[in-house]
């Protein structure tokens, strides 16, 4: 988001640990919502939540806004498995786009060694959000980097034609 680069992760694990935003005061635990919204701004990223829709989510996306989801992290890492509803919205990850002519939204997902450009269907994605009522974290500024990038065009075999962007709501450089 906004240009935040964060060279080395462990200070921003170490800053959340000295506000106390993890639960149970253990990593492993994770944080909140409100909580990540309370780093980012700690950070200087200011930011807010809201809930939203798939269209409003586009939309922001569209303009240049960075855009964190709560979802059910079973309903995108085991859609096969996960055969009943528990409404646990339990992991949030970044919207990277959405090709709606491909049907997909492409999300940088910090919880899968295979996140960065994970692709879900639209259907998937959604069903994964409304768990948590479709909340979703807003940048307040817009990222020029962002602003008006539509996901890379895929050629005859279904690849990106050109090299896909390092999605991600900071730079871990």
């Amino acid at each position: 988001f906004t240009g935040l680069d964060i060279s080395d992760p462990q200070q921003l694990m170490d800053r959340a640990m000295e506000l106390g935003l993890m639960h149970n005061d253990d990593p492993s635990q994770g944080m909140t919502f409100p909580n990540l919204e309370t780093l980012l701004e700690d950070q200087g990223v200011p930011c807010h939540l809201e809930n939203g829709t798939i269209d409003s989510l586009k939309e922001k996306l569209d303009a240049g806004y960075g855009v964190t989801a709560m979802v059910d992290s079973g309903e995108i890492w085991y859609p096969d498995t996960e055969t009943v509803e528990d409404d646990a919205p339990d992991h949030f990850l970044v919207v990277a786009g959405i090709d709606e002519a491909r049907g997909v939204v492409i999300l940088s997902d910090p919880g899968s060694e295979t996140g960065n450009q994970l692709e879900v269907s639209i259907e998937q994605f959604e069903n994964a959000w409304q768990d948590s009522d479709c909340q979703m974290l807003v940048s307040d500024e817009i990222d020029p980097d962002l602003a008006g990038t539509a996901p890379e065009p895929v050629d005859e075999t279904g690849m990106a034609s050109e090299s896909k962007p390092p999605w991600a709501i900071a730079n871990l450089a």
